[in-house]
């Protein structure tokens, strides 16, 4: 399973200021949390998407192969540099709850994907009894977000507030309370994401062309039993609070009342907009803007093809025309845009690579032109429809495949013209690459100085990027940073083969 998840690097969030020495326990703590964070996230992907019941039931994940049980214990469960127990011997799961150093907000009745706030929730940190300390004797608290991101918060005030906010959220969701009203619309939007994704499955791959056909694919959760609670989530705070919806809601009720813009596509097919970067499906109105808790801003919420954020009004201003062109490239009436382009692409490699790698027993494969027999369907039908799944869009302008490709030169057309750069570690096998913790390796990419502009959830500006496949996602990188990523993994795969 392609993991669907980017788990970012330790950030400095609200908070630090000084300068702090990356070897001093509060970054050591941050490493401890973020590699918690990361294994909800694997332990929801091996239990059919539940979230871990407590701390404990992270120590296997997060365990390496062949380390001593208490050995894993009091390395990752236990902080440095504040006061922690002797691990006993035949630590049991009971003793890590009660002594670990940290705290854990998830519960095991939900899934991950019941909280759609992964940005904005809390779900391990420091116990607040043992802050750290910076140079200037300042409390430091580490905090973990559903998103894999670790935030070091000084104020205490706001550390508590951060985390009672992220515990009456989960515990609002696990037994159907209300939610606040940033929250509220997040939940909406998933559920208005979820719904879609459900239609498609049940109707050959393909959008529907309103809000209203959605209505009885609404998952079911303890907030939307009934056809009236699934009704709600087309409303937002501001239109439920003044309309009375009936028990029986209809599709045409729906589309006559629902407070949120529809701008998916009847006739299009989702798997070939699923893709990071996607085109948006459903967005809230100007006047039901949200304001994420700690924020002075308003923001829009998007539900794209994949996933759902919040949103800038630049970002807003981008993604609107962008999805038009993206769906109308879908009907074929009209061209990709480049970065839709490239990250469909690259999407398609990646299916490919994960199929050929497994098909292979676990070794990665020789070159590009190995995956073209491994491509998914959505690819094209023809041999040349395929290859040119290799070709960036600015060099497809100039050097596309021959229409009449036969399949049997095809492999080879893609060896000689790819202009995707492949890092591929061709005749490794896949579980040798993965023992290696950190950040995904970028497997392939697009040529260097081919950049597309994309305005992020976050962005109040267009910016150029590059994009790139790592195991699991294609997404869009700033040049620096995709430079780097890519100088880190030619470090790491040679590193890794000089191993015997």
């Amino acid at each position: 399973m392609l993991r669907a998840v980017v788990l970012s690097v330790v950030a400095l969030a609200s908070a630090v200021q000084a300068q702090v020495d990356t070897n001093a326990p509060v970054y050591q703590d941050g490493s401890r949390l973020r590699r918690m964070g990361w294994a909800v996230h694997d332990y929801a992907e091996k239990n059919g998407g539940q979230m871990p019941p407590d701390l404990a039931a992270l120590a296997t994940v997060i365990a390496p192969a062949g380390e001593e049980f208490g050995e894993t214990v009091r390395k990752r469960f236990l902080a440095p540099g504040v006061p922690v127990p002797e691990v006993p011997e035949g630590v049991t799961p009971a003793w890590i709850n009660q002594n670990s150093s940290y705290r854990y907000l998830g519960r095991g009745d939900l899934k991950l994907d019941d909280l759609p706030w992964w940005h904005d929730l809390a779900i391990a940190h420091l116990k607040l009894d043992h802050p750290h300390r910076d140079a200037e004797g300042n409390e430091l608290f580490t905090v973990v977000m559903l998103d894999g991101s670790v935030s070091m918060i000084t104020s205490r005030r706001d550390a508590e507030a951060l985390i009672e906010r992220s515990r009456q959220v989960v515990e609002a969701v696990a037994t159907g309370g209300p939610l606040p009203e940033y929250f509220e619309v997040m939940a909406d939007m998933r559920m208005i994401h979820d719904a879609a994704h459900a239609y498609a499955k049940a109707n050959g791959d393909e959008l529907p062309g309103d809000l209203g056909a959605l209505l009885t694919y609404v998952p079911e959760t303890k907030r939307s039993k009934t056809l009236r609670q699934k009704a709600g989530a087309f409303l937002p705070p501001r239109v439920e609070r003044n309309l009375h919806v009936p028990e029986e809601p209809t599709a045409e009720w729906v589309n006559r009342h629902a407070g949120y813009v529809y701008l998916g596509a009847a006739g299009v097919k989702l798997s070939q907009i699923d893709f990071f970067e996607g085109p948006v499906l459903a967005m809230t109105r100007p006047e039901d803007s949200v304001t994420p808790p700690g924020s002075a801003e308003a923001w829009a919420v998007l539900a794209r093809a994949r996933g759902v954020e919040k949103a800038t009004t630049e970002c807003v201003a981008w993604a609107v025309p962008y999805t038009k062109q993206v769906m109308d490239a879908a009907r074929g009436k009209g061209p990709w845009p480049d970065l839709a382009h490239a990250l469909r692409d690259l999407k398609f490699i990646g299916m490919a690579l994960e199929a050929c790698v497994q098909a292979r027993q676990g070794e990665y494969p020789a070159d590009l032109g190995a995956l073209l027999e491994y491509l998914p369907e959505e690819a094209g039908a023809t041999a040349a429809e395929r290859a040119r799944v290799f070709v960036s869009p600015r060099v497809e302008r100039v050097t596309a495949p021959p229409a009449d490709l036969a399949e049997a030169d095809a492999p080879e057309w893609v060896r000689k013209h790819a202009s995707y750069v492949s890092l591929i570690p061709a005749g490794m096998k896949h579980a040798q690459v993965r023992r290696r913790e950190g950040p995904a390796h970028v497997y392939v990419h697009a040529p260097p100085g081919e950049e597309y502009m994309v305005v992020r959830s976050t962005m109040h500006e267009a910016e150029a990027r590059g994009a790139a496949l790592t195991w699991g996602w294609a997404t869009a990188y700033q040049p620096e940073h995709l430079a780097s990523e890519i100088e880190r993994t030619k470090k790491d795969l040679a590193e890794l083969r000089a191993k015997p």
